[in-house]
């Protein structure tokens, strides 16, 4: 018996180092990592003053702890001098409103003049047909003179069609004018609507800045280092504080040349841990467009420098990774 269970035992380890050896290759299969908390830094884009320090450096912190709190004094002012523009450009388009309107109201009024004067000579005009034909009626009397007569109708005819074609030019002009007046008023309007676009851009870009005077953790985490103190006047991007997050999210792997299946975003993928029984599923984010070295500490060969494609994972916050834990990285199919 003790012959035969050496027998199975040596069979079993070795079917065992086979199934491990087509499946990984001894890491061959796998792409490579380290389990590294994201790191994210606390800073601003322009000086700022320290007004209120919460948190020190190993502090644990909630999502929604507040962190620390700045004044900026130009935050207020360039606020002001926005809203103050932006007023003087609203009244500035209630103001051409009322210029367009009082200058439509001048031309209707001219237009009207124009056009009164034309009807008037046209009324005086049929006034005077109306008399010639009246007393033409009353003498009743047939001879030459009645050719007269007849010419002086004529030309009062023609006059009064003039007069019809000068009423309908001075109604054109007027609607050309009209319509050239709207357009230059409306571009005006136009210019100053762009620029009261750029300011609300601008007024929205302050206001997000006045809240992120306050700056809240976004997530889980330990607090790493804090480079200021209360008053200090802090330069542009300058790190304030450090926060590192409590269970790693994103994991770089490296893919080695010699991995044959390809890495594809949205694959989802096992992270298995080197030393221990434990993994978690995760899925590919992104896949870098670039081969790079491997870090120092998960280099196979210390003599020979490794290189591998970068390959961003995806993991639940809710895993029992520990910081600095080499993991390998393989598609599920190959569970």
């Amino acid at each position: 018996m003790k012959k035969y269970l050496f027998y199975v035992v040596i069979v079993t380890l070795m079917v065992g180092l086979m199934i491990t050896s087509f499946l990984f290759k001894d890491g061959t299969e796998a792409m490579v990592a380290i389990v590294d908390s994201q790191v994210t830094a606390v800073s601003y884009q322009k000086p700022v003053i320290v007004k209120e320090l919460v948190v020190v450096a190993g502090q644990e912190i909630e999502k929604g702890d507040l962190l620390v709190e700045v004044v900026r004094p130009d935050l207020g002012l360039d606020l002001e001098k926005m809203t103050s523009e932006k007023t003087n450009l609203i009244a500035e388009i209630a103001a051409n409103d009322r210029q367009e309107l009082l200058e439509r109201r001048i031309l209707h009024l001219e237009t009207e003049e124009k056009v009164g004067k034309v009807e008037a000579q046209v009324e005086a005009l049929n006034y005077k047909l109306k008399q010639i034909t009246s007393t033409r009626q009353n003498v009743k009397k047939l001879y030459d003179g009645n050719v007269g007569a007849m010419l002086e109708d004529t030309m009062i005819i023609q006059r009064k069609a003039q007069l019809t074609i000068d009423k309908n030019n001075i109604l054109n002009a007027k609607a050309k004018q009209e319509s050239l007046l709207i357009s230059r008023y409306r571009e005006k309007n136009m210019i100053i609507e762009e620029r009261l676009k750029l300011i609300a851009q601008e007024i929205g870009s302050l206001n997000q800045e006045i809240q992120g005077l306050r700056r809240y953790a976004t997530f889980k985490g330990t607090i790493g280092t804090v480079n200021v103190q209360l008053d200090e006047l802090v330069p542009p991007y300058k790190s304030l504080l450090t926060i590192y997050e409590s269970k790693p999210t994103l994991i770089k792997a490296f893919m080695n040349e010699r991995i044959k299946y390809q890495a594809k975003v949205g694959d989802p993928v096992w992270v298995s841990s080197d030393k221990r029984n434990y993994k978690v599923q995760g899925t590919i984010l992104e896949v870098g467009s670039r081969i790079t070295d491997y870090p120092t500490r998960i280099e196979p060969f210390q003599t020979v420098k490794s290189y591998g494609q970068e390959v961003f994972v995806q993991i639940a916050p809710q895993n029992n990774f520990l910081n600095g834990e080499k993991v390998y990285v393989y598609p599920k199919e190959l569970n």
